[in-house]
């Protein structure tokens, strides 16, 4: 009789992805328990594989089975709270796997599922990274986009008028303005009696604007 014996080409134990060559021993014809008629077989399915030989004298034996787990990858998932102010907290979320690690701009780097960056600047804007990890060892990458935004404010030039007279005042830099004066606008015609300093607060965003009763 024939020795049938399978020897594996690595690993049998995996992540998606991967594959292992099961070869058998030596012999005139084959028959794996997949159907399979060659001598050596690449498989990427858990599963336990055997081979049937066949020796020029036409004596069979069979194999013990060999037994291949291929382990899935996490669902890894990345977000954030994007978009977010310049000065204000950046939160990063993630999920699917039981470790992490982050990269991103600005050298970025945590090893939190959730991590937080502080007074984010206009730096921390760009794409993030995370690794995820499960507890098989299987690793998946996800991604998200972070937009920090900073408005650049500019109320325009000091102005002279006469006692009595009126000035325009143009705000540019974002997409809502709030005027000292109470003015929701872009721009605003003041009157001052004295020596006045507007201020203007610009966002760079829409903000709803609330209703005036008269």
């Amino acid at each position: 009789m024939p020795t049938a014996s399978i020897t594996p080409g690595g690993v049998t134990t995996f992540c998606q992805g991967n594959s292992v060559m099961l070869t058998a021993s030596a012999a005139t014809s084959y028959l794996w328990s997949n159907s399979a008629t060659t001598q050596s077989i690449t498989t990427s399915t858990s599963g336990n594989y055997s081979v049937t030989v066949t020796d020029g004298n036409g004596c069979s034996a069979s194999s013990s089975p060999t037994t291949v787990t291929v382990n899935t990858l996490p669902a890894a998932t990345a977000g954030s709270n994007s978009p977010v102010c310049e000065g204000n907290t950046l939160n990063l979320t993630s999920g699917g796997g039981t470790t992490y690690n982050w990269s991103g701009p600005n050298s970025f780097a945590s090893t939190s599922q959730n991590p937080s960056v502080i007074s984010v600047t206009t730096a921390g804007g760009g794409t993030y990274t995370v690794t995820v990890t499960n507890a098989s060892g299987c690793t998946s990458i996800a991604t998200t986009t972070v937009i920090v935004s900073a408005p650049v404010a500019d109320a325009g030039p000091d102005q002279e008028i006469c006692e009595g007279g009126t000035a325009m005042l143009n705000a540019s830099g974002g997409l809502a303005y709030i005027w000292s004066n109470g003015a929701a606008s872009a721009s605003t015609t003041v009157s001052p009696t004295t020596d006045t300093t507007y201020t203007v607060t610009v966002y760079n965003v829409r903000i709803p604007i609330p209703l005036q009763l008269l």
